[in-house]
């Protein structure tokens, strides 16, 4: 079975540094670290290793109620981008950060960039789902 897409919610908590003690913050980031961490494992163990999860940023500039709220820390969602890779998952990638490397499709065997976004301009690198350079499989779904 193919897993065309799957979407863990609710967003990670919103930090805000203000009205934290220094302890609470170290909390925070450590509670941040295993929610990643249980994300990226839950996928590994029920969906594969080849299941996309994307990670995109809360940016209140773009939200009509909430434009109050900061914007998820780029920081942050790099740490969920790494734990995930740690985990074992191919695909990770950063969403709602134009521009940033993760938004892209890298061969999880050479590292080859094989699909360029940036924001909703994708330009494809791959042979019919192959590494350019390797020849890997990178688990598109062509149909």
């Amino acid at each position: 079975m193919n897993i065309i897409f799957a979407c863990i919610s609710p967003h990670p908590p919103i930090i805000l540094p203000s009205v934290c003690s220094p302890e609470d913050r170290a909390q925070v980031k450590n509670t941040i670290d295993e929610m990643f961490r249980g994300i990226a494992k839950w996928i590994y163990e029920n969906l594969g290793p080849e299941t996309p999860w994307h990670i995109s940023q809360f940016c209140g500039a773009i939200s009509w109620k909430l434009q109050h709220i900061p914007d998820t820390p780029v920081e942050t969602l790099e740490k969920g981008l790494k734990i995930g890779k740690e985990v074992g998952l191919k695909y990770v990638y950063m969403g709602n950060v134009p521009g940033h490397q993760a938004e892209n499709t890298y061969c999880p065997k050479c590292g080859t960039l094989a699909i360029n976004r940036v924001n909703y301009m994708i330009h494809r690198h791959d042979k019919e789902g192959k590494c350019p350079k390797c020849g890997g499989d990178l688990n598109l779904i062509l149909k």
